[in-house]
């Protein structure tokens, strides 16, 4: 029996003609203006049985209506399945005997993968294709929870990467299940997946280090603490920029002041950062159209994170710094933050992170000068790290004359609230 999966309903997308899918006595059709059907179909005592299931005005259907859905059709199947001629399913069957669990990969490559997202699709298949590539030779007939646990053990040092994997290994499974791959998955009552919640945070000398090989695009993650999907989405029509900045002889150059709106975001409510100079070097100024950061190769905005991690896991290689993801970079930012604002408050609101539910909805103060004073201590420190600034006992920098910390970026000593001071 079919089972009806969030995947394969987000699959059902409408084309300029109705199309009908047929499995396993399920009739699914999706008209051209979205609509979406499910019927149960088949043959009993060579009379044709259709009996519907429901309509939906699309394919956004929600898991109460898809369990609706899944349990009509489950009764449906066990009261008229009964004439069902056993050789069908036994045929199935052979067809899939000799088989190896390559096998299933790529039919689950060819099969279901096109029903998810663009992204999903091309993480499912590097998992399938290269992370449990050992599985690939075990014939599908003695694939056990033994083989599972084996390859599992191998991955103990990258738990990310282990259950990201055994999540997709126990879904490709589940679907060989449905299409008599196998008989049943070896995955059922396998031990639950250890979560280990990170709290990698780069020391001021691996900060020190990195900085050099970092690439803009790094370096921006780093400064500002945002999700690394909002800084690839970022345009230059979320950019609000000042006017160029009168520029003195001999000093070092300067550039407009700019605040970022990001308009949507993890939380659905606009988000608005004022940037600081250290940040704003690392735009690729002068400003043009499309998205801020480009891919250097195809000259238009990244669509995946893996070109960033790729260039970034050479900077660690380069710099000597253990190993460490673009997602650190913002857990450094806002530990930072906290410890040099006094205020966790501080590196919540640059975060931006969801509030409770009367927060969210009462709390609508936007503190935009308290994200950039934030931001911009957290940039100064970094310049004064990676510039070879010296550091008193308490960690913060020592700045010549008696100007304090504390003074110079509240106020900022060029009277703009914004600048680095250099």
């Amino acid at each position: 029996m079919k089972t009806i999966t969030k995947g394969f309903i987000a699959g059902l997308k409408p084309k300029s003609k109705r199309y009908d899918l047929y499995d396993d006595c399920l009739q699914t059709w999706v008209t051209p203006s979205g609509k979406v059907g499910f019927a149960f179909n088949t043959k009993r005592n060579g009379t044709r049985v259709r009996l519907p299931i429901g309509t939906f005005p699309s394919n956004k259907i929600d898991d109460y209506q898809r369990s609706e859905v899944q349990s009509r059709y489950a009764d449906l199947y066990i009261e008229h399945t009964s004439s069902i001629p056993t050789e069908v399913i036994q045929q199935r069957q052979l067809s899939n005997r000799g088989k190896l669990v390559r096998n299933l990969f790529d039919a689950y490559i060819e099969e279901h993968l096109p029903t998810l997202s663009p992204h999903s699709r091309y993480y499912y298949k590097r998992l399938l294709v290269a992370t449990l590539a050992p599985l690939h030779n075990i014939p599908l007939a003695s694939l056990g929870k033994q083989h599972l646990l084996e390859f599992r053990r191998t991955l103990h040092d990258r738990p990310a990467l282990r259950n990201n994997a055994m999540g997709v290994l126990r879904t490709c499974l589940n679907w060989g299940v449905q299409l008599e791959y196998l008989k049943e998955s070896p995955y059922q009552n396998m031990p639950k997946n250890q979560t280990t919640k990170r709290n990698r945070v780069l020391t001021p000398e691996e900060i020190t280090r990195l900085w050099e090989h970092l690439k803009p695009i790094h370096r921006f993650l780093l400064l500002c603490g945002q999700r690394v999907g909002e800084v690839v989405a970022m345009r230059w029509k979320d950019l609000e920029i000042g006017a160029e900045p009168e520029q003195e002889p001999n000093e070092p150059e300067r550039y407009p002041s700019v605040r970022w709106t990001q308009p949507e975001n993890k939380t659905d409510v606009p988000h608005v950062l004022p940037l600081p100079q250290l940040a704003v070097i690392q735009l690729p100024f002068p400003p043009g159209t499309g998205h801020v950061f480009k891919s250097p190769q195809s000259k238009v905005g990244y669509t995946s994170n893996r070109a960033l991690n790729t260039s970034f896991g050479k900077a660690l290689e380069l710099s000597g710094v253990d190993h460490c993801t673009l997602h650190d970079l913002r857990r450094t930012a806002l530990t930072n933050i906290a410890r040099l604002m006094q205020s966790g408050e501080a590196a919540e609101r640059v975060a931006n992170h969801a509030l409770g539910d009367v927060a969210s909805r009462y709390n609508l103060y936007s503190f935009e000068t308290l994200k950039g004073k934030s931001l911009m201590r957290w940039s100064a420190y970094v310049w004064h790290l990676t510039s070879g600034g010296e550091f008193g006992e308490d960690g913060l920098p020592v700045w010549d004359g008696d100007v304090e910390w504390h003074d110079v970026h509240d106020k900022g000593l060029a009277g703009d609230p914004w600048e680095v001071v250099y």
